[in-house]
């Protein structure tokens, strides 16, 4: 999968010493991102949310266009952490959020996939060499010694060629895909959403210690 256009991971350390203790904070945290999605959805008309709990019943939701998604997932749980030489073991509560913009996803696959085709291409290159050298030493003196070695390196040097040829056409792609992204204004409201959504999520972890 293609790195996500943003991400965010925030883990906090609750004030008690057993996960039944740690329930009500967990309860006050997911009323709390549940309110910042809601509040950017009321802010942005454009938005829709999905919310609900994974199969651990830890609480999740999802906001999204038709240009991008974000996606928010929360962990509840012990969790184990060294404080100088000292491994502890404490509550936690973990909010971690990706962005996305499926344009700039799909011409990630599509560059990666590029990439593969003029890798084997040119391999298969390599390989035309290798053949049109043997024949026309075949026609000239109707004896051909294969030079294994120098075989293998035409093959990996045409590999090489063509992986890098794919590298540079595949980020021409990628460019391409950002460049119409930006034009529709797509890259610069899912960025005033994730400034909006990182603050907020800030702003409701602030009074427990962070880990």
């Amino acid at each position: 999968m293609p790195e996500p256009f943003q991400s965010y991971h925030r883990t906090v350390k609750l004030p008690c010493e057993e996960i039944e203790g740690g329930r009500t904070h967990k309860n006050e945290l997911d009323a709390s991102v549940l309110k910042v999605a809601k509040g950017l959805v009321e802010a942005s008309k454009q938005l829709d949310c999905e919310v609900g709990d994974d199969p651990e019943g830890h609480f999740n939701a999802t906001l999204k266009t038709k240009s991008y998604q974000v996606s928010l997932q929360t962990q509840f749980g012990k969790n184990v952490a060294f404080f100088g030489t000292e491994r502890r073991t404490f509550v936690s509560y973990s909010i971690s959020a990706e962005s996305r913009v499926p344009a700039l996803d799909r011409a990630t696959e599509t560059a990666e996939r590029l990439r593969l085709l003029l890798v084997m291409g040119g391999g298969l290159a390599g390989a035309g060499v290798v053949f049109a050298v043997i024949e026309a030493m075949l026609n000239a003196y109707h004896h051909a010694v294969i030079p294994v070695g120098l075989t293998i390196i035409i093959l990996l040097f045409g590999a090489w060629c063509g992986g890098k040829l794919g590298a540079k056409l595949g980020v021409a792609v990628e460019n391409i895909a950002l460049r119409k992204a930006e034009a529709k204004g797509v890259t610069t409201e899912a960025e005033l959403i994730w400034e909006a959504l990182t603050r907020k999520l800030d702003e409701i972890t602030s009074r427990y210690e962070k880990v």
